[in-house]
């Protein structure tokens, strides 16, 4: 991108496919697990409404949880417009989950 400086550490890895049931959720999680556990920066997100590659991290509860107090990435793309009691709006820091995937 035009102005924009990546690091040739840094790696993008993306499993896109339109056809359903080809395994896309299931090679990306495991990938984002074995970098995790590797020790490797790594970021899975899940933009699939149905929120498999969600619910294989951390369970519906602890999800729901986290999206009522933090709001979730459809809130910072604008998909739901949430804010806060307060009327501020979703930070990517606090809606981001971190250490989802752990070494078991």
């Amino acid at each position: 991108m035009k102005g924009m400086h990546v690091s040739s550490k840094v790696k993008i890895v993306a499993c896109v496919n339109l056809k359903g049931g080809v395994g896309k959720t299931a090679l990306a999680v495991n990938f984002a697990a074995y970098c995790g556990i590797n020790n490797l920066k790594t970021l899975l997100i899940d933009l699939d409404p149905q929120t498999n590659a969600t619910f294989s991290c951390i369970s519906p509860e602890d999800w729901q949880k986290h999206a009522a107090e933090h709001g979730t990435v459809a809130d910072l793309l604008g998909v739901r417009n949430h804010s806060s009691a307060e009327g501020t709006a979703k930070d990517p820091a606090t809606v981001i989950k971190k250490r989802c995937i752990q070494e078991r």
